[in-house]
Formats: C-alpha cells, sequence, structure tokens
C-alpha cells in the first residue's frame, strides 16, 4: 500500500495517473484544489489552490500529450494546466 503524505484534510473526488510520466498522480478534492504526486517520492510537488471556485469534481490528463491536464468542477468551469512547467493555461465556462 502506497501511502503519500496528506495535503488537504477535504474529500478526494478524483485521481489519475499520468500516461507518460508514471510516478505522477494528480487528485482534485472538495476544497477546489488539484494536487500533483510524485509517487516516488511520496509526496505532493505542486498544487493549484484557486483554480476552481468550487468542489472540484474530476480530472483527466491528456491521452496525446504529456504537459496537459483538465479538471472539472461543480462551478462549472473545466481548466487546462500545463503539468511540467506547473501553471494554469486556460479556463472556460462548460457550455460556453
Amino acid at each position: 500500500c502506497l501511502k503519500l503524505y496528506v495535503v488537504s484534510t477535504q474529500a478526494i473526488q478524483g485521481l489519475q495517473y499520468s500516461y507518460y510520466h508514471h510516478s505522477m498522480l494528480a487528485s482534485v478534492s472538495d476544497d477546489a484544489a488539484l494536487v500533483l504526486w510524485d509517487t516516488n517520492a511520496r509526496r505532493s510537488v505542486h498544487q493549484f489552490t484557486r483554480s476552481h471556485k468550487a468542489p472540484a469534481t474530476d480530472l483527466a490528463f491528456g491521452p496525446s500529450n504529456d504537459k496537459l491536464l483538465m479538471s472539472c468542477g461543480l462551478d462549472k468551469n473545466i481548466v487546462l494546466y500545463d503539468v511540467l512547467n506547473k501553471r494554469l493555461v486556460r479556463c472556460s465556462l462548460a457550455g460556453l
């Protein structure tokens, strides 16, 4: 069993491993944060804490691009991240 150090006390709503970086795991939680984890080091490597204004509900790594990660939340936003440079790329309101 892999033990990671806790960053948040809120419920985790989604987990996803990177298709390209097999030790990179991402999680989204009820505190609206997206956290990038290094499972080899068993620690978080970056946190996006202000991407959503409501709980984040799901996430997905880009299947054909090793840099892209998307999340969605109850705020109806879809957020695109560059995980290698650890920056937010774009935020769009769903349906627009």
